[in-house]
């Protein structure tokens, strides 16, 4: 273990401050950190360092002390939440999983993964360091779905600047997802609340922010537009709400419009990232505008022909299936998003490249 030990060293220090509420059950960092060695002593007793373990999971106390021991074993994750038996085939086989881990009632079960496996670059290069990696999937929604190769331990590096804070966020993305890795990697590098929802309905959502207090939604401009349909916001008191972060699509101006309505005292921030390079700090021009800037140290930036492009310390190895086509030579990723620029600087996603 190299260059991530600090994570788990953190974790340990936020002692009793509640980390986790799932399923109505609040587990404190204490119990995060036992948690975390105790699946640890298990997955090492059983899987090599290096090894590529595919964990079959959506969000939950287990599957999240379990991450943290995967990357503790230096190993290379496959998070998937997918329920269709080909397409969790189709991932383990494209990423050269040895192992899949699942849950059944709680408790972790290890299935041995046959055949010739050929070892990437990529997966090489990982291993000759002993950092342990992370390996997500696009959506598929373009083509043939991409396996992205990240180094976990440089990816986990990001957030050691990160102040301690006490605050209850909602974990909306998924456990597949950029946005839901920096989610987990961003709550326990300072130290938040983390609730896990069950479903991601708005009536579910809105009803776990007033039981517990939620002060942080990170969501997409969709899901909130179908809060405002529904009146979940009604139907709960939403009043301890003090932030929502929307991303990973444009949003509609009127949409917006129609949030500072009914949320007046709410603050909103536009996020950006991708799957290649990662989650960039950004700040918005104002809560009524989908105008951001893009203010990070890890970030570089610049637009060709209207179309963003970015260079970062936090982007990934490469894809394990596809061309590298979208990177320039010299380190650049055309991320396909078309931007305005206004007088001041600030960035607005108006469109995507067809791909």
């Amino acid at each position: 273990m190299q260059g991530d030990s600090w994570i788990f060293d953190r974790i340990a220090s936020h002692g009793e401050q509640t980390a986790i509420i799932f399923e109505d059950r609040s587990y404190s960092y204490k119990m995060l950190d036992e948690k975390i060695r105790i699946s640890y002593n298990l997955i090492s007793s059983q899987i090599k360092k290096g090894e590529i373990v595919a964990l079959l999971s959506d969000y939950s106390f287990g599957a999240i002390a379990v991450f943290f021991a995967l990357l503790k074993n230096e190993n290379i994750i496959v998070p998937i939440t997918v329920a269709n038996e080909l397409l969790i085939k189709e991932r383990v086989t494209e990423s050269n999983a040895t192992f899949l881990l699942s849950f059944v009632d709680e408790n972790l079960e290890f299935k041995k993964i046959e055949g010739d496996l050929v070892t990437h670059l990529f997966i090489g290069e990982l291993r000759s360091k002993k950092h342990a990696g992370l390996i997500l999937f696009s959506s598929g929604t373009t083509g043939r779905p991409k396996a992205m190769v990240h180094d976990l331990v440089n990816l986990v590096s990001s957030y050691q600047a990160k102040n301690t804070k006490s605050l209850v966020f909602l974990v909306f993305l998924m456990f597949d997802h950029i946005g839901g890795v920096n989610s987990i990697l961003n709550g326990v590098a300072m130290g938040l609340s983390l609730v896990i929802p069950t479903r991601r309905d708005a009536d579910h959502v809105c009803g776990l922010i007033e039981k517990h207090g939620v002060q942080i939604l990170p969501t997409s401009p969709t899901f909130l537009n179908l809060i405002l349909i529904s009146e979940a916001d009604v139907l709960h008191d939403l009043k301890s709400l003090r932030m929502i972060t929307y991303g990973t699509e444009p949003m509609p101006e009127i949409l917006l419009k129609n949030l500072r309505e009914r949320f007046p005292r709410v603050k909103f921030l536009q996020t950006f990232g991708t799957s290649e390079t990662g989650i960039t700090q950004s700040s918005s021009k104002s809560s009524s505008s989908a105008f951001f800037k893009i203010e990070d140290p890890n970030i570089e930036y610049k637009i060709v022909q209207q179309e963003l492009w970015l260079k970062s310390k936090t982007q990934i190895l490469g894809y394990l299936n596809s061309s590298m086509d979208r990177f320039t030579e010299d380190g650049w990723f055309k991320t396909g998003d078309l931007v305005e620029v206004d007088s001041s600087g600030y960035l607005k996603i108006v469109g995507r490249l067809n791909e």
